[in-house]
């Protein structure tokens, strides 16, 4: 029913976030679909729906790469994804719900999960952010400020 080209734009939406809570257990497909998820609120104009995504993301490559000791827990818990709390409505979704993560091959593997591309998605919102007339930019520092400690990039 995705597939179809005559579906209401906020059932599509819905949708995805029903297929994004069955696949919730592979982090890869799910950054997958909030990627197609993004372009279509884009494409619809949902630009706050879109900022929220984009958090949603960013919460989620946040939390596997803490799990899987990729980065140290630089938010003081393993679940760096309540770090988004205050930012992201959704930010739940994230949660990997254990204290430890498989470190399988092709799991939280694909182009998302690496340091570089967080603090790329991470600039980005900000960027987002300082752009628009949500007052998130203040709130977004609370997060952002921890990583630029982590690699001392306070410039």
């Amino acid at each position: 029913q995705l597939e179809s080209n005559n579906i209401d734009p906020n059932a599509e939406h819905a949708l995805r976030f029903k297929k994004i809570e069955l696949i919730r257990s592979s982090p890869d497909s799910v950054l997958e679909e909030l990627e197609i998820l993004y372009t279509n609120q884009k494409a619809q104009g949902y630009e706050s729906e879109s900022f929220q995504t984009t958090l949603l993301q960013a919460a989620i490559i946040t939390e596997y790469l803490t799990l899987q000791k990729k980065i140290p827990p630089i938010f003081g818990t393993i679940h760096a994804a309540h770090a988004f709390d205050r930012v992201c409505s959704i930010s739940s979704l994230a949660l990997h719900g254990h204290d430890e993560c498989p470190r399988l091959n092709g799991y939280c593997d694909s182009k998302f999960f690496n340091f570089r591309s967080l603090i790329s998605l991470l600039y980005s919102i900000m960027k987002k952010s300082l752009n628009s007339q949500w007052e998130t930019g203040q709130l977004l520092l609370d997060i952002i400020w921890p990583f630029y400690e982590y690699t001392r990039s306070y410039n």
